[in-house]
């Protein structure tokens, strides 16, 4: 008689959690690694002497921002300040909205064509190399698109066609659209055991497959992501004004170099006020697609088609929202504003032309022949791309793990399940003191929160420029953030979605909150931590290229110099660099995320 395998038990939970003290150990490592490598010190991060007094300036304008102009109407014919206000805040909608159109289109599109779902079961060895052959092209045209940011996209479209208000929608519609592609057919893919499962079982096809039983089962997936790409796109727009796109970023930049700082809060909070009501909205929409928010139906037995009909759930807020976005969407289509200097499309295609020919490498203009192109390329890296690239890898690493420490800690404070008097479902006590206390303190950590991440990165590295002077730290400290807005909701919502049985047993052992959480819940979270966390900093890698824009070297400093001395061949080389850092951070993102989910799992 054979003996049962031998059980295999997990690791003791000491163990686990001495594996992520040394991760945890090993990134803070890592931070003080790179700035180290970078040059940056913890004694540079102090204000100038213009920058304290700048900045005690800039904080007393915060509680009376402008209504009017702060030195009068500019010019006789100059609309009210407030009109001006709402004006731009238009434009910057305007923006995102038509570039979400164009990127919903292009994330359908090529999210089609980068699944694997649709796709026959059995096909033939010419069909199966074919269209393998076709996803890896379809792969390798997203994952370039993503790969370059909307900044960068603005600086190229406007450099070849001119100054028109298309360049900008086109710069948001090509990374967004990309990343809308790549994130589409991932939940498609998903969802598709399940669907050929079921549907193939009655004898559909493998488009069928796709169509009816792909599609809509990811559908909520992908109208929750693209809500939340929504409100990226507003911050996008908004920092379109940098590169002289007449967003509300174009003001903020004209009041701050006018140092009319009234003005400079009166637009930070209506950009912040409209990013927050969308985000807001977002939720709400989500809320009732995920069933959090249930219609009362009456239910009957055997019932018929028409009165499934009847009584499937209903809500007029989706159909009252879903109206206003097409009606809104049609409405800013038809008023692009006009360009300011408006070119005939025969220039703009002359110069599309003559931007073409500019960006192939000086010396094979010349010679005709691209094997001088190599030694011009070595010389650029040797140069300054090299330095640029690490000094860009640098900030985001750094940043990145600035945002996620932050984020780890503020849960104490930001988790409701945490700071509720019945921490999951058990009780901690009844001193009505305390229970405000919390109230107050979860309220405000999720305020803080909110305004961190609807702060865009960009104007957050700008605003501290000036204050800190020309160092790294404002870059780093923008994109950290940022980002630890936007992790400090994802771990939230992983926390307070925790399941509750260790945490009780931890609180009901006499454990207070601060043991119950890096003692029971953070063991368990930790690996879901770190995929939050690794995919923020892939993002930051592609948002610090850009950031060198402000004048720090980066790849983003080296794009902005050869567009300003006209060497379109080496602004070409540099975003193609910067793409490249961000597909190679894409990939070791992609796989680490990949062990962490086997260790998740396992």
């Amino acid at each position: 008689m054979s003996q049962p395998p031998p059980h295999r038990y997990p690791k003791s939970l000491a163990s686990v959690i001495g594996g992520k003290r040394v991760l945890m150990v090993l990134l803070v490592v890592v931070l003080f690694s790179c700035l180290y490598l970078a040059g940056i010190r913890v004694s540079s991060l102090k204000p100038s002497e213009y920058g304290l007094k700048l900045s005690y300036e800039f904080l007393v304008a915060a509680v009376q921002p402008a209504l009017s102009y702060e030195a009068g109407p500019p010019s006789a014919d100059a609309p009210p300040f407030l009109l001006k206000v709402l004006t731009a805040l238009w434009l910057t909608f305007q923006y995102a909205l038509c570039s979400m159109s164009v990127a919903l289109v292009i994330g359908f599109i090529g999210g089609f064509f980068s699944s694997s779902s649709w796709w026959p079961e059995n096909p033939n060895r010419p069909l199966k190399i074919a269209l393998r052959g076709f996803f890896l092209i379809s792969r390798f045209v997203v994952t370039l698109g993503r790969s370059v940011h909307e900044l960068i996209w603005a600086l190229l479209i406007l450099t070849a066609l001119g100054t028109t208000p298309l360049a900008g929608i086109i710069a948001i519609s090509i990374p967004y659209g990309c990343t809308l592609a790549k994130i589409f057919s991932e939940m498609i893919d998903e969802q598709a055991g399940i669907a050929r499962e079921t549907l193939s079982s009655i004898g559909a096809k493998p488009m069928q497959n796709w169509l009816f039983g792909c599609l809509p089962l990811a559908f909520t997936d992908m109208l929750s992501y693209t809500l939340y790409r929504f409100e990226c796109a507003l911050r996008s727009s908004a920092i379109l004004g940098f590169v002289g796109i007449p967003t509300i970023g174009y003001h903020i930049v004209q009041a701050f170099e006018d140092f009319h700082l009234l003005e400079l809060w009166t637009y930070l909070y209506t950009l912040l006020a409209m990013i927050i009501l969308s985000e807001l909205w977002g939720k709400s929409i989500r809320a009732r697609f995920n069933g959090q928010i249930a219609e009362k139906t009456n239910a009957c037995k055997n019932p018929s088609l028409k009165q499934l009909k009847s009584q499937r759930p209903k809500s007029w807020w989706l159909r009252i929202s879903g109206g206003i976005a097409l009606a809104t969407t049609i409405f800013a289509w038809l008023n692009i504003p006009a360009a300011r200097y408006p070119l005939s499309w025969q220039r703009r295609l002359s110069n599309l032309e003559s931007f073409f020919q500019q960006i192939v490498p000086y010396p094979v203009q010349k010679s005709g022949d691209w094997a001088d192109a190599w030694p011009w390329a070595k010389n650029l890296l040797a140069e300054s791309g090299t330095e640029a690239m690490l000094m860009t890898l640098y900030i985001a690493t750094a940043a990145a793990i600035m945002a996620g420490v932050g984020a780890v800690l503020s849960m104490l404070w930001a988790s409701a399940r945490l700071n509720r008097m019945q921490s999951f479902e058990t009780y901690t006590g009844n001193s009505r003191t305390e229970l405000w206390r919390r109230r107050l303190t979860r309220t405000a950590s999720h305020f803080v929160l909110l305004i961190a991440r609807s702060s865009p990165e960009y104007i957050l590295a700008f605003l501290l420029l000036q204050i800190f002077g020309p160092t790294a730290w404002p870059l780093i400290l923008g994109l950290a953030i940022h980002n630890f807005g936007l992790m400090g909701r994802l771990y939230s919502e992983l926390v307070d979605n925790h399941p509750a049985e260790a945490s009780k047993q931890s609180l009901l052992a006499g454990g207070n909150r601060v043991q119950t959480y890096f003692g029971a819940i953070l063991p368990q979270v930790f690996n879901r931590y770190l995929l939050y966390f690794f995919y923020r900093w892939e993002t930051c890698v592609r948002d610090s290229t850009v950031l060198g824009m402000l004048g720090i070297l980066s790849l983003g400093f080296l794009i902005t110099d050869a567009k300003t001395r006209l060497f379109y061949d080496n602004l070409m080389f540099f975003v193609l660099l910067g793409a490249l850092l961000v597909f190679i951070g894409d990939m070791l993102s992609y796989w680490i995320r990949a062990k962490l989910r086997q260790l998740d799992h396992s």
